[in-house]
């Protein structure tokens, strides 16, 4: 039987949480060098995003300062694009063939733990920030959403 999962990777999640409504607003400037925000358009020359509470409040244009006691992310010489969502993953292995059936007998619950974490880690490096997971034996994937 597979398991199926939405992982999600990044942070914001944990922004729209209730612990989190009660502390003070948390701002972020991020400064772009170019800035994808609309799929299909042309991307923007430099510009700044302000995110309040782990979510994109605004886009302007150039680099602003923002409000005052914002942490600041300098991107100036970077692309910026949305995370992307792959839905069709598999973070608690990267065997095939023979190899995965060994695997599959051989491991144990603490090494698939490692890899998975492993493997997540390579899929947000690689700038995806939700994935589905689809079949996890060992419960690993669940354990490192949670």
């Amino acid at each position: 039987m597979k398991i199926f999962a939405f992982v999600s990777l990044s942070a914001a999640l944990l922004a729209s949480s209730p612990l989190a409504a009660q502390t003070a607003e948390q701002v972020t400037v991020v400064h772009a060098g170019q800035l994808l925000d609309k799929p299909g358009t042309p991307p923007r020359g430099p510009s700044t995003v302000i995110i309040r509470n782990g979510k994109v409040a605004e886009i302007l244009a150039g680099h602003q300062p923002g409000p005052a006691g914002a942490k600041l992310i300098d991107l100036k010489d970077k692309f910026v694009l949305p995370g992307l969502i792959d839905s069709h993953v598999h973070l608690g292995s990267d065997a095939g063939g023979n190899a995965a059936l060994i695997e599959a007998v051989t491991d144990s619950p603490a090494r698939a733990a490692y890899r998975t974490a492993e493997n997540a880690k390579k899929t947000l490096m690689a700038g995806f920030t939700t994935v589905r997971n689809l079949g996890d034996r060992s419960g690993a994937t669940l354990a490192l959403r949670d």
